[in-house]
């Protein structure tokens, strides 16, 4: 049976770094922690693995699976729930254009 390595997310020089399970070296850095993360996420789903957080001092954060990280990054898209209307300043002494967003 094949071991799974997952992917680790440090916190390191005022950025994150993203390193493979059993690496010595830094296999990517972000200075965002939810790039990091993202990129970690994507790692795990094509590897079959999960993400492991660390803490400042190197302790367990957090273990999850690299679906659950992508979908929590992805839930913060906007959604429209109601209709829209935006009105664009009078140009040229013209009537105000207004345009009507609408949900799907």
């Amino acid at each position: 049976m094949i071991k799974v390595k997952n992917e680790h997310v440090f916190p390191k020089d005022g950025g994150w770094m993203v390193r493979h399970e059993g690496m010595k070296k830094t296999f990517r850095f972000f200075e965002i922690k939810e790039d990091a993360m993202e990129y970690a996420g994507i790692m795990a789903i094509n590897n079959g693995s999960f993400v492991v957080t660390h803490k400042y001092n190197g302790q367990f954060k957090e273990f999850r699976k690299g679906n659950e990280i992508i979908a929590r990054i992805h839930e913060k898209i906007p959604r429209i729930t109601d209709i829209i209307e935006i009105k664009h300043p009078i140009v040229n002494n013209t009537q105000p254009i207004v345009e009507t967003i609408t949900p799907i």
